[in-house]
């Protein structure tokens, strides 16, 4: 097994996610990933502005190009779900965000 993670940024810094309340995400994927024992599988950390400002709290799967917006407590075991397995890389529909970056 190769030693690739999954990064996970979450926006604490920008101040729409971080008024949506950014850092309890952030601290609930780290807690569903340990619990889950995937920390072999999933590196999170604190990100500056990712761009969807109106969208926050966002969090943008690094390694397979994806962001997703309003982002909830409730939504981390799903991403982490979804993102584990190589064959489930489809995006969570009802959080992607797609198009441009924009402040």
């Amino acid at each position: 097994m190769g030693n690739r993670c999954t990064k996970l940024s979450v926006c604490t810094k920008g101040k729409h996610c971080s008024a949506r309340d950014s850092s309890s995400v952030l601290r609930n994927l780290r807690k569903t990933i340990e619990k889950c024992e995937l920390d072999y599988l999933f590196k999170v950390k604190k990100s500056d502005c990712l761009g969807f400002c109106k969208h926050g709290p966002v969090v943008a799967v690094e390694s397979h190009g994806i962001h997703y917006g309003g982002v909830r407590e409730g939504d981390c075991l799903d991403i982490i779900d979804r993102h584990a397995s190589e064959r489930h890389k489809k995006p969570l529909k009802h959080l992607l965000l797609k198009g441009k970056k924009h402040k």
